[in-house]
C-alpha cells in the first residue's frame, strides 16, 4: 500500500501546510520508518507534531506501522479535530475517558486522542532499561494505570528494554 508520510526515526518531526490527495481508505499518516529493519532498528515511540492538514479523497487519516508505538501531535486540531492534542493507538493504559476520546475506526484505525488546549494531558514516549532478572527483557511487558493494562510484545531493537506511549 501507499502512504503520505511515513515518519522518521525521530523526535519531534515535523509537518505542517500539507494537502492529501487520493489516498482512498490506505491510510495516510504513520511512524517510525525502517524501525523494523536490521539496518537501523528501533521500537519506536516518537512524537511527530503536525499543523494546517488537509484530507481529499482519503479517508483513513493514521494507521500504525509495526511498532504501534508512535504519538501524533496535532498543533491546530487538523488532525483529528482538538487543537494541541495528541493521538497514540488505543491502548487500555492510555483511555482516561474525562481527557480521552476514541476515534473512529475508519478514519483513524484503532487511535484515541488525548488532551487539548488547554488540557495538561500529554503523552510522552518513555523507556524502560534496567530489567531484572536479565531474562525477563525477552518476556512482554505488562504497563498498567488506573485505567486498565496493556501487554507491550518485546522488540529486540534500540539495545534492551521496552518502549511505550
Amino acid at each position: 500500500g501507499k502512504c503520505g508520510i511515513f515518519a522518521p526515526q525521530n523526535e519531534f518531526f515535523y509537518v505542517r501546510n500539507t494537502t492529501f490527495v487520493n489516498f482512498g481508505v490506505s491510510g495516510v499518516l504513520t511512524g517510525c520508518n525502517e524501525c523494523l529493519s536490521e539496518s537501523h532498528p528501533q521500537q519506536g515511540g516518537f512524537t511527530t507534531r503536525y499543523e494546517q492538514l488537509r484530507f481529499v479523497k482519503s479517508g483513513k487519516r493514521i494507521f500504525w506501522s509495526e511498532t504501534k508505538r508512535e504519538i501524533l501531535w496535532d498543533l491546530d486540531g487538523s488532525l483529528g479535530g482538538v487543537e494541541d492534542s495528541m493521538i497514540v493507538r488505543s491502548y487500555p493504559h492510555i483511555v482516561w475517558s474525562d481527557v480521552c476520546t476514541v476515534l473512529p475506526y475508519a478514519e483513524f484505525e484503532d487511535s484515541v486522542r488525548c488532551g487539548g488546549k488547554g488540557s495538561d494531558a500529554r503523552i510522552r514516549r518513555m523507556k524502560v532499561f534496567v530489567i531484572s532478572p536479565y531474562y525477563l527483557m525477552y518476556d512482554s511487558l505488562y504497563v498498567q494505570s488506573d485505567v486498565g493494562g496493556s501487554r507491550l510484545s518485546f522488540l529486540p531493537f534500540d539495545g534492551t528494554g521496552f518502549v511505550f506511549p
